[in-house]
């Protein structure tokens, strides 16, 4: 996936960020969820998810407090990262 990339900053077709873009973060932050490390030495996947967390509406919803990080699938789900 990190090859995928190549030297755009986003995944989908265009100059900024498509539903392509949003689908593979939400991937990765799972992934980073589950395995902390997991993405460590792969820097420009770990600058698409600091790209996508600065965008300006998704920055402000990520720190407001109706932000929630988990439960990841349901509220049934029983992992608790």
């Amino acid at each position: 996936m990190h090859n995928l990339q190549g030297d755009d900053d986003w995944f989908g077709a265009g100059e900024g960020p498509t539903f392509v873009d949003f689908q593979i973060y939400e991937v990765l932050w799972q992934l980073r969820k589950f395995v902390p490390n997991c993405l460590d030495g792969c820097n420009k996947l770990l600058s698409f998810l600091d790209r996508v967390e600065s965008l300006p509406r998704i920055a402000e919803y990520m720190k407001s407090d109706r932000y929630i990080s988990g439960p990841i699938w349901s509220p049934q789900a029983n992992w608790e990262g």
